[in-house]
């Protein structure tokens, strides 16, 4: 889906689909990490059993707790659908106060792009495929 936003002060969501996410007219394949600050980089996730892990929620806690000034929103994209992880994998982010939306991939970029459009401090890990 191609997406026509108002100029951004940091990353913005230009399209997504089957080939990855488009920021800032550039694609990227494969899991992403995205932060309204200026974060973009892969998310490096254990694909082995074709979904989320435990693990791969670490790499979002990590980059949360190293911020000066909290997120207003973490979103975690699923991939295709909704995937509301054990609460065990969600525990660690509600001990530390941190305000974790999952949704599918494709609600999660557009979420992302309102949310950062708007000022605030998000970050987005998104899933892929979609």
């Amino acid at each position: 889906m191609q997406i026509d936003a108002e100029p951004f002060q940091s990353h913005a969501i230009t399209a997504y689909g089957p080939e990855g996410v488009t920021v800032n007219g550039q694609l990227h394949r494969g899991c992403l990490l995205l932060s309204s600050e200026g974060l973009l980089q892969p998310w490096q996730v254990n694909d082995a059993n074709g979904s989320i892990a435990a693990e791969d929620l670490a790499a979002i806690l990590e980059h949360a707790a190293e911020q000066a000034a909290p997120y207003e929103l973490l979103l975690l994209g699923t991939g295709r659908t909704a995937f509301f992880p054990p609460a065990p994998w969600i525990a660690p982010f509600v001990r530390q106060g941190l305000p974790l939306e999952v949704m599918g991939t494709a609600a999660a970029c557009r979420t992302y792009n309102i949310v950062a459009g708007e000022g605030r401090k998000v970050l987005a890990a998104l899933w892929q495929p979609f």
